[in-house]
């Protein structure tokens, strides 16, 4: 099964593109512009901190990021295919990530759960890099080691903790919060969270693929809700993005917070944090988010 990953060569080198093609045209116009497309439920509503009960956490650009080096990806698919692979050019060849997955993601939030289209989209994602940086080999073949690539960022070394993550949880058990995981990835993310050690500390893990429903949809946030046993009110939830993670909360009632961890988000009207472990100034009241602007 698939899970989401981000890019790996961005989030190695630094270089990671926080939006997508959408959300980049969202982030460029005027916020006024942005609060009267949206839904009257997408609005921020400000938050009571004795009311959060439940903190729900993305998963990839949240809790998780990639750890192999550039290196090690190219020699697996050079062992894979059979070839040799120019490791600088691969780098230039990878696609933009989120805008390669939105041109396969109609309608809107559809891809991510579906296991089947969300494998074969992976699959492309890589043999496109493959092909762009130029392996000669057919197109079915560079498909045959893009999905041995995909099974490959399943294994629980492929992946890191954020060093913010353990600290986050660990004040959240502190502060009796109950706590969970809403993401868009395959039914490998169970197996990989439990590999990675952080299952006990999750009272419940909602996938796209599991659900039928992916962010933004509200649905896959109301299995959330169904399993937190507290009303939208009085759940936060943290992801990466702003359309998926952000207004996907809050158009299902949530308080939502987006963790920007390289600083390059614009502003936006909900609050944002550097680290994990700031959802905590926001609840608190302490860390003031940066507003929106009137224009």
């Amino acid at each position: 099964m698939t899970g989401a990953r981000p890019d790996p060569i961005s989030y190695n080198t630094g270089l990671r593109a926080r939006t997508g093609y959408r959300e980049e045209a969202l982030a460029r116009r005027p916020v006024r512009t942005i609060r009267a497309a949206l839904p009257a439920s997408a609005i921020m509503v400000r938050m009571n901190p004795l009311l959060i009960r439940c903190i729900i956490y993305d998963v990839g650009g949240t809790l998780l990021y990639p750890a192999p080096p550039v290196e090690e990806l190219c020699a697996f698919a050079e062992q894979a295919g059979g070839f040799t692979l120019p490791h600088e050019r691969l780098v230039a060849a990878f696609p933009d990530l989120r805008h390669f997955f939105a041109q396969h993601d109609r309608p809107l939030a559809s891809l991510w759960a579906s296991p089947q289209r969300l494998g074969a989209a992976w699959q492309a994602y890589y043999a496109t890099a493959l092909r762009d940086a130029g392996v000669e080999a057919p197109w079915e073949h560079l498909l045959t080691v893009g999905a041995a690539i995909n099974e490959w960022y399943t294994h629980a070394d492929r992946w890191a903790v954020y060093p913010d993550v353990a600290a986050t949880i660990e004040e959240s058990h502190r502060r009796g919060y109950r706590q969970g995981v809403v993401s868009d990835w395959g039914a490998d993310l169970l197996p990989l969270l439990h590999a990675l050690d952080l299952t006990p500390s999750f009272d419940f893990v909602v996938t796209s693929a599991v659900a039928g429903y992916a962010k933004p949809s509200p649905e896959i946030f109301a299995h959330a809700l169904a399993r937190a046993g507290f009303p939208a009110e009085s759940c936060l939830y943290v992801g990466d993005t702003y359309l998926h993670d952000i207004i996907g909360a809050r158009t299902a009632g949530l308080h939502a917070v987006l963790v920007d961890r390289d600083g390059a988000a614009p502003t936006l009207d909900c609050p944002v944090v550097r680290t994990l472990d700031g959802v905590f100034g926001v609840i608190d009241g302490v860390a003031p988010s940066r507003p929106i602007t009137s224009g």
